[in-house]
């Protein structure tokens, strides 16, 4: 998580830092806020949600209705500092509902939402503050009628003021009615029950009532969470659509005919939800250069920025990182050999792409298509070109040509020859593809022979005439370890964020290794504390007999 833009503090969202302090939250999200306690489904289920941004990361609050006509009951508590740090603590907690500023504090100002945090807490204050409400009255018999029907009434005028008219919102059917008036229905059974728990006669019954309807709420308003989704059905499992599409074929074809490691680009997402994640890679098992996580790796990040990829800063960006798709130039030297596009798409594709890439196979509605300039996993390079150098670059396609010429690193290399922003203006400007085939088939011949690979181990070969620097297209992290014939190696930051190593002149037997840092060392401390945790509880067990026997 630190070693992410987001987790490091590296990028922030500006509009999030920019809001005034005690600017108010919006109409929609106040709402929705409100309609969230007393059902998660109020405003809608999953795609067929209407409140305010979208199911998961809006305000959700609900914890029972009962909870609700309870929690007013802690005004009872005849300590008045009791009551006071009461109400003191649920106050503390609506400011950052009322003043999105302070929730966006909350959340390190990276993200605009309520999921992994208020939408936890909350829910748990009214819970909480419910059950001090009913252990009051079963305690002391003490339910307060006048502060019983306050709090329905003001329930029922918060289920239905009529928040949207003369608004954008009006005619747009956000809030459910029917569950309304279900919702309706509870709050009132509710209310006559706790009535009747004053008398001491219909006690005992009251309760098991109480415990039986709240049994049929929780399951009730549960069962539309689960149920009123759309989900994958039988039919869309087993027919081409989705993650089974024509892709999946295709990605299979070419683990069939090419077992060695490589990239594949993949055009579109076969997704059948409402959004398209960035994932496809994970779930059809190859390969690829997009990513949608919420802690994706920083030096990936800073790749995708400074080669103008994504926009510096954008903190959304981080997350739903679209990859190399749209530059076929930096997918040749970051391992992408194939390419897998929709048929119908491909008249759309530059000239660009369809330079670098022929096709080879249809298979349904996508077509496979092959990298003409693919270089393998650790090429080499015999020049070099300084960051900053590189950042002054005009355009798009002289930082792509610069980087196929020249590593880019910010470490001084000066057994290898630098390139100034100049001389790549230059040689893009008389650049054919005939020189791209000489670059290419020279960083082949180059290349590290991998020998063996898996996903944390990484064996392979190289003889060099000069010594150079073989660059890997793996993210730069504390974890990997490189070996030359046995002996250990630095890592250099190559190509903005990726993984490069020196070589001299000679035959080289490489090795990267991937361990998790400092595992030892923690293993170590859980296993001791561990122990020490079961000694003291072994040394307790005759001080637990002797008490049993006083009982």
């Amino acid at each position: 998580m630190i070693n992410s833009p987001r987790g490091s503090g590296a990028v922030k969202a500006a509009r999030l830092t920019s809001i005034s302090v005690f600017a108010f939250t919006s109409l929609l999200q106040g709402v929705t806020s409100i309609m969230r306690s007393f059902s998660n489904d109020l405003m809608g289920t999953a795609s067929n949600y209407k409140g305010w941004f979208n199911y998961l990361e809006a305000p959700a609050f609900y914890a029972s209705l009962k909870s609700l006509l309870l929690a007013p009951q802690i005004i009872l508590f005849k300590d008045k500092r009791r009551r006071l740090a009461f109400i003191a603590f649920f106050s503390v907690w609506m400011i950052p509902v009322l003043f999105p500023f302070f929730r966006f504090a909350l959340y390190g100002f990276m993200g605009d939402y309520y999921k992994h945090g208020l939408s936890i807490f909350i829910p748990f204050i009214f819970l909480l503050f419910g059950l001090y409400g009913l252990k009051n009255i079963e305690e002391k018999n003490n339910l307060n009628n006048v502060v019983l029907l306050i709090t329905f009434l003001i329930l029922l005028l918060a289920l239905y003021i009529p928040y949207f008219d003369g608004t954008q919102y009006e005619f747009k059917d956000i809030i459910d009615t029917d569950l309304r008036s279900v919702i309706t229905l509870f709050l009132f059974l509710y209310t006559g029950l706790l009535y009747l728990l004053q008398f001491d006669k219909s006690r005992k019954y009251i309760k098991l009532l109480l415990l039986f309807i709240l049994c049929i709420e929780v399951g009730y308003l549960s069962s539309i969470t689960t149920n009123h989704r759309k989900v994958l059905t039988n039919a869309q499992y087993n027919s081409k659509v989705g993650y089974n599409d024509y892709s999946l074929d295709a990605i299979n074809y070419l683990k069939s005919i090419d077992t060695g490691f490589y990239r594949i680009n993949k055009a579109f997402f076969s997704s059948l939800a409402n959004f398209n994640f960035s994932n496809d890679a994970q779930i059809q098992g190859f390969y690829g250069t997009s990513s949608y996580a919420s802690f994706n790796k920083r030096e990936y990040i800073d790749f995708l920025e400074k080669t103008g990829i994504i926009d510096k800063g954008q903190e959304y960006q981080t997350r739903w990182s679209r990859g190399l798709v749209t530059r076929p130039v930096l997918q040749a030297i970051t391992t992408v050999k194939y390419n897998i596009v929709k048929t119908a798409d491909i008249s759309s594709k530059n000239l660009l792409f369809k330079i670098i890439y022929e096709p080879i196979k249809t298979i349904g509605d996508v077509l496979v298509l092959k990298n003409k300039y693919f270089v393998p996993l650790g090429f080499s390079y015999d020049k070099y070109i300084t960051l900053e150098d590189f950042e002054v670059l005009p355009s798009d396609m002289q930082k792509d040509m610069a980087m196929i010429q020249a590593v880019v690193t910010d470490f001084p290399l000066p057994d290898l020859n630098r390139i100034s922003p100049d001389e790549v203006i230059r040689n893009t400007e008389k650049f054919t593809w005939g020189d791209l085939d000489k670059i290419v088939a020279h960083k082949k011949n180059d290349a590290m022979e991998m020998t063996y690979f898996r996903q944390k181990d990484i064996k392979g070969t190289v003889t060099l005439d000069k010594k150079k620097l073989i660059f890997f297209s793996i993210p730069l992290d504390d974890g990997w370890m490189a070996y030359d014939n046995g002996k250990p190696l630095e890592f250099i930051k190559a190509n903005i964020g990726f993984m490069g190593i020196l070589l001299d002149k000679g035959t080289h037997d490489i090795e990267l290794k991937y361990r998790i840092k400092h595992l030892n060392i923690f293993l170590s401390i859980s296993i001791i504390s561990l122990l020490i945790y079961l000694t003291m509880l072994f040394l307790q067990i005759p001080t637990f007999r002797k008490h049993g026997k006083q009982y």
